[in-house]
């Protein structure tokens, strides 16, 4: 199933109060069919589009990513490669391997993940942050981070999981 955004709160709030012990391993994966999509997306590659994947784990961890490795694999029809130069239908990052091939395949291939209502949250959270006076929790640095590590690991599986290093944002005043 995929991590749906009321259901990453409720995994924040288990792991921050103790109850899942420590953190060892997790993955995060965000399939979607854009087909039929306005043309802007068609060949668009996978990991340049990272902050369903990425994010939670990312949020999840509490740590910023200081480099990555990707794999690409499946392909694309010509056409389709032919706009952003990317021949992959899928790339995976921080991993070795994936589970999932023609034989394996996962319900979220054929359901489509979803974003669980998280454009709602994202919103709110950033509204009461203003009326806070405060920091929003996804800011920009975090955004530079999520973006920056799908743009690396893309990199990365283009070269065949060559190790790339994230870039280090910081804000300044």
């Amino acid at each position: 199933m995929p991590l749906r955004w009321q259901s990453f709160h409720n995994m924040k709030e288990l792991y921050e109060k103790g109850e899942l012990g420590r953190l060892q391993y997790m993955t995060c994966a965000h399939y979607q069919d854009m087909e039929g999509w306005p043309e802007y997306w068609k060949g668009f590659p996978p990991l340049m589009h990272p902050t369903h994947a990425v994010a939670p784990c990312l949020m999840l961890a509490g740590h910023l990513p200081d480099r990555v490795y990707a794999r690409g694999s499946g392909k694309i029809r010509k056409e389709l490669e032919e706009q952003y130069g990317c021949p992959y239908a899928f790339e995976t990052a921080f991993t070795r391997n994936t589970v999932y091939n023609n034989e394996n395949t996962h319900l979220s291939f054929t359901q489509g993940g979803g974003h669980g209502g998280s454009h709602p949250h994202l919103v709110h959270e950033f509204v009461r942050s203003i009326l806070e006076e405060r920091p929003p929790v996804m800011d920009d640095i975090m955004g530079a981070y999520w973006t920056g590590t799908g743009i690396c690991a893309h990199e990365s599986a283009m070269q065949d999981g060559k190790v790339i290093s994230i870039p280090a944002f910081e804000k300044v005043e």
